[in-house]
């Protein structure tokens, strides 16, 4: 087969050069690859050649020197068909040659231009916003000015939806302390995260998972330049014998002993803006308005009540009334959290907030009068938009109050257990009254936090390979999976795009100006800041506009300018700050994945992963060396005989053409399919999912399965499903197949197994249980009761005990939330004391005690139940008398609340909560 090489000049596309008189081995192509199967993520690809000076003369090529990175691009083209073989560009800043006379060869390199990525930057959207994976690897490719078709085989899969084009990251991510990463740096990242590995042959892109790399019959999806999907392409692999040259190096690769994959998870958290904005880079000079707007609050409403305001920007909600007006509550105005708080089902979280009174007149108000800041305010907390906790309206508990000191400042403190996946907001309404009568202009959030309890800041999957061998792998993901969107993670839907709520605010130009070609407009601080947070939401007369930049104190003047695409003089800018989207049916799907090969698993991302390493790297193999006849590339698959013919790809390539020799470092893989097996590979075992667990209501008595079976590598030649748990009775319509009905469920447990066999005898089995659903009644029952009398030192002391109606079913638990308030209320100084407290018994052991002494103490409880557990909880209130005749009083008080649960795998109900039990003891 004959190749050619075309030089074209850019600038004159229609001129060209062919390389026609070169060096003996003077033209070579390599590809940049690894000597291992893990190491290869950007394989870069260059084109070594020289060409001759015929002339005698000296600089004869120097023309090449441009520093202009694609101004000549060389072509490898087949001679039978003129097909692309390989494309690159000249690198333009590199240039030498012999210093003599006659002639002489001078040297080039030609690049793919994937190694000049580094130091390239994306356009600013991709800093800011969310983009496909597929969006980002074509805009990061077109960087190296070679703009090619992008065919794209993942390693791994979304369980639910297959397409990259529309699973989403937070390109936010890609700032790093202020700094931008470059393009390489990014797509190395993706790659390594996504197992798959960059390069270009046939005149494409490549993006290929390694455990796809070996398969001879793929599907890739082919996207254009701009990542628009184009069409699905079956491609079977070139499949080579190649003619070795004395003499081959065959070294065996032992497996890995143990694969530990880690990725970080950040917590969910409230912004810190909650509280106090954040100057992000203006300076307060006279002349400019000093207050901006709260980038984390939603109003909802006409009249603005939350202004940060200059100097120090606190966050602060306004009674915008007249002094002598009294203002009513108004639940139509209203902030609440621009992006609601993520909670995963069973997490336990603390709220904690500090407020203070932004007084409307320097005096406090007198303490008879302290009543008058006792919740001055209204505030709602939600979670699905179901309300959890408020301080006014309904039932309101002592915790859940605001009341301001003398100082002006008051705390909030609840903890939660959440009983689903959900969503939490915060709605907070501008306070109402009189400020002459209140002294309240406005309150101060001070502080705003969420934390989750025991939350894992890691997650760490350990898998064992081979313990006859000592090498470990450990993997570092900067992505993988998170349903909260927190973390830096996969993501199947957008979460900051336009919703249905926005803000819609209207920013003033105050005059418009051109400098060096640059178009300006002026407006105030606060619509500056506006617009730095949302520019991708700036409009003109309904028309969008194009924000390059905002500028605080241009020139280090007074001016806050906005950098657009035309010129805009007059008028205003009309802002739509968005509501971050809610996004809760797909969220579960977000945590489901499957290597791309085995199709059916439903795993986490970082178990995925480590399952594709095991089964790389879950046995020896051969890495070859070989100097061979013929041409490879990169994409190609070697059939070379060692004990037996096996299948290698290529991990190292460099390939001459004008000696027809390629130097190649192949190593063997066993991830196969159906089309690419060899006589001695062992079989891949099949895998089965037998589904979820099936929950029954207390009255059914049938249910329904259908599991999923795949085999890699033959076909599924059988399935058989049995019981493992439960009672007689139950039937199974069709135990040979997948799909099956059962009746006659009288028991409240099962456990069913189902065992799939593959066409070369290899099995796999999985389980599922099948749960009656049942109601379950808690009841706090006294269990004994001591009260003493004493006219000076009375004390009550009752023990209760949590049972269960039925019993909980065994190996399950339940989770109770709640809170004991521990009180103590003294009137005079000559004496009175009085105390409470409270102790936990499980199962003969005390586990958890607390007192609450004058003035007391506010304390939540977590408290879990399996069967047969016995739990007691006793509460002791004991008061002191004082100086006799002196009227001094003394009170202590407990109450034992349990306000919700957490039942595991949601099997059942539970009936009888809240509870409370009370008591309160008092001496004079």
């Amino acid at each position: 087969m004959g190749y050619y090489i075309d030089i074209i000049d850019t600038t004159s596309p229609l001129t060209k050069i062919v390389v026609e008189n070169s060096s003996a081995s003077g033209i070579v192509l390599k590809w940049n690859g690894g000597d291992t199967k893990d190491e290869m993520a950007i394989v870069t690809s260059e084109f070594n050649f020289d060409m001759l000076t015929t002339t005698a003369e000296d600089a004869a090529f120097i023309g090449f020197f441009t520093g202009d990175e694609h101004r000549f691009k060389v072509m490898i083209k087949d001679g039978a068909d003129n097909a692309i073989i390989w494309q690159g560009y000249v690198l333009p800043d590199l240039y030498s040659e012999p210093y003599k006379n006659g002639c002489f060869f001078v040297s080039f390199t030609a690049s793919d231009g994937l190694g000049r990525l580094k130091g390239k930057y994306l356009p600013d959207e991709y800093y800011s916003r969310e983009k496909s994976l597929i969006d980002i690897y074509c805009q990061i490719l077109k960087l190296t000015g070679i703009e090619l078709d992008l065919y794209f085989l993942p390693a791994i899969e979304n369980f639910v939806n297959k397409d990259w084009d529309s699973i989403y990251i937070n390109t936010e991510d890609f700032i790093d302390k202020k700094k931008k990463k470059d393009a390489y740096s990014i797509l190395e990242t993706l790659l390594k995260d996504t197992l798959c590995v960059c390069y270009q042959a046939d005149n494409r892109w490549y993006i290929e998972g390694l455990n796809q790399r070996n398969v001879r019959l793929v599907t890739y999806k082919v996207y254009d330049v701009d990542g628009v999907f184009v069409e699905n392409v079956v491609y079977h692999r070139l499949l080579k014998n190649i003619t070795p040259l004395p003499t081959p190096i065959i070294t065996i690769i032992p497996p890995y002993n143990e694969i530990t994959v880690t990725h970080k998870k950040v917590e969910a958290k409230l912004p810190t803006t909650l509280s106090k904005e954040v100057n992000d880079g203006w300076a307060f000079v006279t002349g400019v308005k000093g207050e901006i707007t709260a980038n984390d609050w939603m109003q909802n409403g006409t009249e603005k009540i939350l202004i940060p305001k200059n100097p120090d920007y606190d966050c602060i909600f306004y009674n915008l009334e007249g002094a002598n007006i009294n203002n009513p509550q108004n639940d139509a105005v209203f902030i609440s959290l621009k992006e609601k708080i993520f909670i995963s089902k069973g997490q336990k979280v603390k709220l904690s907030f500090a407020f203070a009174i932004d007084k409307g007149n320097p005096d406090f108000p007198n303490p008879t009068d302290m009543n008058l800041w006792k919740n001055p305010f209204k505030y709602e907390f939600f979670f699905n938009d179901v309300l959890l906790y408020s301080n006014f309206g309904g039932t309101i508990a002592d915790f859940e109050n605001v009341i301001f000191d003398e100082s002006g400042n008051a705390e909030l403190d609840i903890e939660h257990i959440f009983v689903e996946d959900g969503l939490f907001d915060i709605k907070i309404y501008g306070p109402p009254g009189t400020k002459i009568i209140n002294k309240i202009n406005g309150i101060k959030i001070s502080k705003a936090n969420l934390s989750i309890i025991g939350f894992e800041e890691e997650e760490i999957i350990t898998d064992l390979i081979s313990g006859d061998f000592t090498i470990d792998k450990e993997i570092d993901l900067t992505y993988a999976d998170d349903k909260s969107g927190y973390s830096q993670s996969f993501r199947l839907a957008k979460l900051k795009e336009q919703t249905s709520f926005f803000n819609e605010i209207t920013v003033p130009i105050l005059y418009g100006f051109t400098l060096n070609g640059k178009y300006y407009s002026v407006v105030q601080l606060e619509g500056a800041f506006l617009i730095a947070k949302n520019k991708y939401q700036v409009y003109k007369d309904a028309v969008s506009v194009t924000v390059n930049d905002v500028i605080y104190n241009f020139n280090d003047g007074e001016q806050m300018v906005i950098e657009t695409a035309v010129l805009y003089t007059s008028g205003s800018f009309t802002v739509k700050k968005y509501a971050v989207d809610d996004l809760i049916a797909s969220r579960a799907n977000w945590v489901q994945w499957t290597d791309a090969i085995y199709k059916i698993e439903n795993s986490s991302y970082s178990k995925v992963v480590a399952n594709i390493y095991r089964r790389i790297f879950n046995q020896a193999v051969e890495k070859l060396d070989v100097t061979a006849l013929d041409a490879v590339k990169f994409n190609d698959i070697i059939l070379f005989k060692y004990q037996y013919e096996k299948d290698f790809y290529v991990l190292n390539c460099s390939w001459n053409l004008d000696d027809n020799k390629t130097t190649l470092t192949l190593g063997r893989s066993h991830y196969k399919n159906a089309n690419s097996t060899t006589p001695g590979d062992e079989n891949i075992p099949p895998i089965v999912l037998a589904g979820d667990d099936i929950y029954i209501e207390d009255a059914v008595t049938t249910a329904s399965f259908l599991a999923t079976a795949y085999d890699p590598d033959g076909y599924i030649f059988s399935q058989n499903w049995t019981k493992t748990v439960g009672g007689a009775g139950d039937v199974i319509a069709t135990p040979s197949a997948l799909a099956t009905d059962l009746t006659n469920l009288t028991d409240d447990f099962y456990t069913y197994k189902i065992e799939v066999t593959d066409s070369n005898g290899a099995t796999a089995e999985d389980t599922l249980n099948v749960i009656r659903i049942k109601d379950y009644t808690v009841t706090l029952d006294l269990f004994s009761e001591t009260i003493d009398t004493n006219v000076s030192h009375p004390s009550i002391v009752k023990r209760y005990q949590l049972n269960f109606s039925p019993e909980l079913l065994p190996g399950f638990v339940i989770t109770f939330t709640g809170s004991i308030y521990l009180l103590t209320a003294i009137s005079g100084t000559t004496g009175v004391d009085g105390y409470s407290k409270y102790e936990i018994f499980k199962n003969g052991a005390s586990i958890e005690t607390g007192e609450g002494s004058f003035p007391g103490a506010i304390i939540g409880i977590t408290l879990n139940y399996m069967a047969g557990d016995e739990i007691f909880i006793e509460l002791t209130t004991s008061a002191v008398a004082g100086t006799s005749g002196s009227g001094d009083t003394a009170t202590a008080s407990a109450e034992l609340t349990f306000a919700s649960s957490v039942v595991t795998a949601g099997i059942g109900n539970i009936i009888g909560l809240p509870t409370t039990k009370t008591q309160t003891v008092t001496v004079s």
